[in-house]
């Protein structure tokens, strides 16, 4: 989460007030609709790494819906909480508190 908000000091009541708003947004923009890999294993021949991937790019929230581990009111209640989201909205969202929250940083 910092490559979004950056690596500066955040101190102030302010500052965090804005920290936290950055991250209540990002929480469910992450969670809820930015697809990622999940990484299956890692093994180690020498220096190097070798690292296996699943083929499904999907986001948390997807992962969950596709598993039969989780039980069908979990799942309910996800796809509650999914409809009450815009992507564009939450990403516009991201963007002002990161804004303000430099705007704070400078003062």
């Amino acid at each position: 989460m910092r490559n979004v908000v950056g690596y500066g000091r955040f101190s102030s009541e302010r500052e965090l007030a804005a920290l936290a708003r950055v991250y209540a947004a990002l929480g469910a923009l992450l969670n809820y609709f930015i697809p990622s890999q999940k990484l299956l294993s890692k093994t180690r021949i020498g220096a190097k790494v070798k690292k296996v991937y699943d083929k499904d790019i999907l986001s948390p929230c997807q992962r969950l819906m596709a598993s039969e581990d989780v039980p069908e009111e979990v799942k309910a209640e996800l796809g509650r909480r999914l409809a009450l989201y815009d992507p564009v909205a939450l990403q516009r969202e991201v963007h002002d508190a990161v804004a303000a929250l430099t705007k704070l940083g400078r003062e």
